[in-house]
């Protein structure tokens, strides 16, 4: 599948790549896959096995690789979706709130959540995370008892602690 893939597709495609992990699905397997697949060719000989097979292998190894530590949010659609998502949101009636302190907030969420979370839950996230945030550093801290700084769980920014604000 390898072989095949890294010598007859676009490896600059992403689904390319996408497509192989969903195959693949972990990274022992696809270890595995990759030394299997280059023995095979070095045993076929210099025609299946060059310099140029093994350069379109290591290529498309390696996106496969990061797409299966790190996810698809790298290609195209998920970048759409994320960006579409924050548009949806910004404009669905959060004139309350200053744009800004929305982006802020959607700064600190990891794309994934971003991507796969729906529309209607930022809203309610929003709503307590905002007033929250207004109280917080201007000495009113202990009207927000829902938001805390996320050090504990290794989060850089603000995490609802299951809360609304008093």
């Amino acid at each position: 599948m390898l072989f095949k893939t890294a010598t007859r597709r676009d490896l600059y495609d992403e689904e390319t790549a996408i497509f192989c992990a969903r195959k693949i699905k972990d990274v022992r397997h696809l270890k595995m896959l990759y030394l299997l697949t280059v023995g095979d060719a070095i045993a076929t000989g210099p025609k299946a096995w060059n310099e140029w097979t093994a350069a379109l292998l290591k290529e498309l190894f390696f996106k496969v690789l990061k797409i299966l530590e790190h996810g698809e949010l790298a290609s195209r659609k998920a970048v759409k979706g994320v960006e579409e998502k924050k548009e949806k949101v910004l404009l669905s009636g959060f004139e309350l709130y200053p744009k800004e302190e929305l982006e802020t907030l959607f700064n600190f969420m990891s794309p994934r959540y971003l991507l796969y979370t729906p529309a209607s839950v930022f809203s309610v996230f929003f709503s307590v995370c905002c007033g929250c945030i207004k109280y917080r550093g201007h000495g009113l801290d202990d009207r927000c008892h829902g938001l805390d700084d996320g050090d504990d769980a290794g989060w850089p920014g603000p995490v609802l602690r299951g809360h609304v604000p008093v």
